[in-house]
């Protein structure tokens, strides 16, 4: 895999560059998306269905598949993110754990601002054999 040098905040000692130590982490082979979460805490590459996040503030790194491809990554939040395969959407934490079914659907999703919704698009079968596509909401909480 290739390597990426992490300077964690860096400005804190902007006057003496001897004090500015980057952390290394090694990334999947091939990479071909990387991003990081819209905290900006977590650094993600992703080969294809291979994930690899890297905590800046734990230093942990965690390795893991999804089961669709990189392209359909999604950030649900700054911790979490959606899986969308097989027409379904997946909840799944940063590290890989808690794989959760939310709801069928397909395309982009997103939260709503309080955290309790989550916004989404699915298709629904007429009795005539077409479909149509519905805008649907999601509860992200237990009453």
């Amino acid at each position: 895999g290739s390597k990426i040098m992490i300077y964690a905040q860096p400005l804190e000692n902007a006057n003496n560059f001897a004090k500015i130590k980057p952390s290394m982490i090694n990334t999947l082979p091939d990479v071909n998306l990387l991003t990081s979460s819209p905290s900006g805490r977590l650094i993600v590459s992703a080969n294809g269905q291979n994930i690899s996040v890297y905590d800046i503030e734990t230093g942990r790194q965690y390795f893991y598949e999804m089961n669709s491809p990189q392209s359909n990554l999604i950030w649900l939040d700054s911790y979490h993110l959606l899986d969308n395969s097989q027409d379904a959407f997946y909840m799944v934490d940063f590290s890989g754990q808690n794989r959760q079914k939310i709801t069928n659907g397909y395309g982009v999703a997103s939260l709503s601002a309080d955290g309790k919704f989550m916004f989404s698009l699915s298709d629904k079968k007429q009795d005539d054999g077409k479909s149509n596509t519905d805008f649907q909401s999601s509860a992200m909480t237990i009453n």
